[in-house]
């Protein structure tokens, strides 16, 4: 759902190939922070999707971005990776004209190590980096689209060993049985 795009950003206040240099638990001023919150935001959402007819097709405006700088305006001011949630992997497709089995494949390996590169696009611009939390939901409508509790539970075991061959850059994988947790950075 996502296409990388060849452009790298720098803040003005960093050298081209170097990262910022906060140390963890330093605090940043609110504007270099601001500016370092866009630089991050632009490389992520370089990779969106949008309609041709959207003003943000070829790349993301103002606007788009301001919804998300807060927060990770947030992790950037005390020099933390930023850290972004994704509701993904839930479990495979039970439709087998899609697919071949019930096992994580080529396909969520692939999709894991983009997101693993979009976190090194990251760091290049900013020495913290950023950490993805995976939130499976298999668990919370597989019942629904015929998903059995076993399949669901060899599919989060074998994306875990794909997540821990892939990189770092993985906070965790949460496993979703019903609840929401409260994701407030």
């Amino acid at each position: 759902i996502m296409r990388p795009q060849p452009t790298t950003l720098f803040v003005s206040a960093v050298k081209p190939g170097t990262a910022a240099t906060a140390a963890p638990g330093v605090v940043l001023s609110t504007c270099h922070a601001r500016e370092m919150a866009s630089n991050i935001l632009r490389v992520v959402m370089e990779h969106q999707r949008l309609a041709a007819e959207t003003g943000c097709a070829s790349h993301p405006c103002d606007s788009c971005m301001e919804v998300h700088r807060e927060r990770v305006m947030r992790f950037v001011a005390r020099g933390n990776p930023v850290q972004f949630v994704l509701p993904a992997f839930p479990a495979k497709s039970p439709n087998k004209s899609k697919v071949l089995g019930a096992a994580p494949d080529l396909a969520e390996r692939l999709s894991l190590e983009f997101l693993c590169d979009i976190c090194d696009q990251v760091r290049q611009i900013y020495r913290h980096g950023a950490r993805i939390i995976i939130c499976s939901d298999g668990r919370v409508f597989s019942d629904l689209v015929h998903i059995s509790d076993s399949n669901v539970t060899r599919y989060q075991a074998e994306l875990r060993s794909i997540i821990d061959a892939v990189g770092p850059d993985f906070s965790r994988l949460e496993r979703q049985e019903g609840e929401s947790p409260d994701y407030r950075f």
